[in-house]
């Protein structure tokens, strides 16, 4: 339904549907630091958080160029990635970026 916010683990399931369609191999996981309810609603913001915390974000995307088991698209996830949470309300002075690319902090 157009306007309902999807639960974490509606989230996931979706994501995991996607990339089987398109005959990807990876399994989207969820990790965090704070206890999650899968059945909550998908939500960026921290819950117990008070108006006057910051948010704040780490964008790692490492692709391993010329080692074994190198990847694609992990630097384009990061730059998506770092959009999206711009557009959810993070402060670009407050988001770090980190690829294995030359041009973004090591």
């Amino acid at each position: 339904a157009e306007g309902k916010r999807l639960t974490w683990l509606e989230l996931l399931e979706g994501m995991r549907t996607i990339l089987s369609q398109k005959n990807f191999t990876q399994v989207p996981q969820l990790s965090g630091s704070r206890p999650l309810e899968l059945t909550d609603a998908f939500s960026l913001d921290n819950e117990a958080a008070d108006e006057s915390s910051q948010k704040l974000a780490v964008l790692i995307g490492i692709n391993y160029v010329g080692q074994q088991g190198e990847l694609r698209g992990c630097h384009n996830d990061v730059i998506m990635m770092r959009k999206y949470i711009e557009e959810q309300g993070f402060s670009p002075s407050n988001t770090r970026v980190l690829m294995d690319d030359g041009e973004h902090e090591s």
